[in-house]
């Protein structure tokens, strides 16, 4: 839903019922966090409303942001998108150049704090100076040849095409966004948009 649909739902309702409550909550962290509660959702809308549904929220998420007024919360989860398919795509540029090189790829233990990494150097390197989600949830699978999904690649062309749209009116260029969306409708059409979101790595790995 864009920024001006939750606006707009927001006033519909105002006119129908000035006793109806409204928020808006995107959320984030795919099914299996889902499955586990450990979504991130931010809300939009009245604060005390927001508070009041809380306990509700934290049923099926461990990490709740307050963005402020309606259309605030869709505009932060794009933020959201776009910072987190940075972080996504810069894992398997890096690691792919690192194979092309030569450098050793094999994992031998993870631990998610980022200190005290067992492996070897690509993994070693990249997770003490660069550490970030991806990196530790996907690129053991990606040096592992596991492709099974976290989630698809049709998963983030849909999220950032939304993310586009809602930041169009800011008037500043979106053109690391647009490149984002360039390299996963590529990986999608090297293979399949229903295959794992690893796969963006096929942009890198057919040159």
């Amino acid at each position: 839903m864009s920024a001006s649909s939750a606006v707009e739902i927001e006033e519909t309702l105002l006119r129908l019922n000035n006793n109806i409550s409204y928020l808006e909550a995107p959320v984030s962290g795919g099914p299996a966090k889902a499955e586990k509660g450990q979504l991130l959702v931010i809300l939009g809308g009245d604060r005390d409303v927001a508070d009041q549904k809380l306990p509700i929220l934290q049923q099926m998420c461990d990490t709740i942001y307050y963005a402020g007024k309606i259309g605030n919360a869709s505009k932060m989860k794009a933020l959201h998108q776009i910072s987190a398919a940075i972080n996504h795509v810069s894992v398997f540029e890096v690691a792919c150049l690192g194979l092309r090189c030569g450098i050793n790829s094999q994992v031998t233990e993870i631990k998610r704090s980022g200190i005290g990494l067992t492996s070897k150097v690509l993994y070693d390197v990249l997770a003490s100076q660069a550490y970030n989600q991806y990196l530790v949830d996907r690129l053991p699978k990606f040096l592992d040849q596991d492709l099974s999904p976290d989630a698809r690649l049709s998963i983030w062309v849909k999220d950032l095409k939304i993310a586009r749209e809602q930041l169009s009116g800011t008037g500043l260029s979106t053109s690391v966004l647009d490149t984002l969306l360039f390299l996963f409708e590529q990986a999608g059409q090297k293979g399949d948009m229903l295959d794992s979101d690893i796969c963006v790595a096929r942009f890198w790995q057919a040159m």
